[in-house]
């Protein structure tokens, strides 16, 4: 599930991939050329087996991209293979992601396959998505004006997706785990591992410290961080925030770290209202109660408290005037 730490776990697998697949767990690499790049942050997941299933199943690029990585599984002695992008987890993507298996099964010997899924309550995932849209210049709404549209997300339909997953991967155990259970302790790769069955993995290949790696990107999503962010997509518009998102980064890096601006940038907060909590659960319940209750034995319903209200900045404000200041250079470009 997106937001649910895909990007941490990738990045691990990816980086570390010939020291795990020398301990057993192989993690196939997508071809750059195929692909047209070699930029790592491309090619750290699996999304191109799913943009080729989805768009080009009859093209040629899906075949050598699928054949390229059964090649791979074939001439590895690993007994596990991972294939990980947080895209699958979509009604919509079940059917590619039985004709990217079905492809690289009929290269290989594999003899059993997993879906091992993260996931989130609906609060904590509207949340979260609503900071990624954010930070991406794609709203300049606060949350609680955000989540409503939010709601019909396909991504929280628990439970079709899957009852989609039992009609189109019978074959396949489903095997969920919940996002905050595993992060619970700042161990979340390493508590992924030994979820999988492969506990002991990292410590057999030296690399005992990335069970506590977070994704370099993580940073930004804190409450204080995107608060000053949507401050300045607000006064730039969302086309330039989006254009100029790299510089706006350094900007709010800077003033997070100017130590006369520290008690009201930790005062930043995005709670969500005991309204929104209450609508998005009764909304999400049918997907989510039973799924949850079934498979992770707890209650679906978001844990944290509700808060009064998002934290706004304003023009006048030390922090208003500092961030306004620093986008000075950035104005009509």
């Amino acid at each position: 599930m997106p937001r649910a730490g895909s990007s941490s776990l990738q990045e691990v697998l990816y980086h570390y991939r010939d020291r795990l697949a020398a301990e057993g767990l192989l993690y196939p690499t997508m071809d750059g050329t195929l692909l047209g790049t070699d930029d790592a942050s491309q090619l750290y997941n699996h999304r191109a087996l799913l943009r080729s299933a989805k768009r080009l199943w009859q093209h040629r690029a899906f075949r050598r991209l699928h054949d390229d990585v059964a090649r791979q599984i074939t001439a590895s002695a690993a007994s596990t293979v991972i294939l990980s992008y947080e895209g699958w987890w979509d009604p919509n993507n079940i059917r590619p992601l039985r004709r990217s298996l079905a492809r690289i099964r009929a290269g290989t010997e594999i003899d059993s396959v997993e879906i091992a899924v993260i996931v989130r309550d609906p609060v904590s995932f509207l949340r979260s998505i609503y900071k990624l849209d954010v930070l991406h210049g794609r709203t300049l709404e606060t949350f609680e004006n955000y989540w409503p549209a939010r709601l019909g997300d396909p991504r929280l339909r628990y439970g079709s997706i899957e009852t989609v997953l039992a009609r189109d991967l019978p074959e396949a155990r489903l095997h969920v785990m919940s996002f905050q259970r595993l992060s619970a302790d700042g161990s979340l790769v390493g508590n992924f591992m030994a979820a999988i069955g492969e506990e002991g993995l990292l410590r057999r290949a030296a690399l005992t410290t990335l069970e506590q790696h977070r994704y370099w990107g993580g940073d930004y999503f804190t409450d204080t961080f995107v608060s000053m962010f949507l401050f300045c997509a607000r006064h730039m518009g969302l086309a330039p925030a989006r254009r100029h998102r790299i510089a706006l980064n350094s900007i709010i890096a800077a003033t997070s770290a100017r130590p006369e601006l520290a008690q009201e940038i930790a005062s930043l907060v995005i709670p969500a209202s005991e309204t929104a909590i209450r609508s998005i659960e009764a909304s999400c319940r049918d997907e989510a109660e039973a799924f949850f209750r079934r498979h992770l034995n707890q209650d679906f319903r978001h844990g944290g408290e509700a808060g009064t209200g998002q934290s706004i900045i304003a023009d006048g404000s030390a922090l208003g005037c500092a961030l306004l200041s620093d986008l000075g250079p950035l104005a009509g470009r």
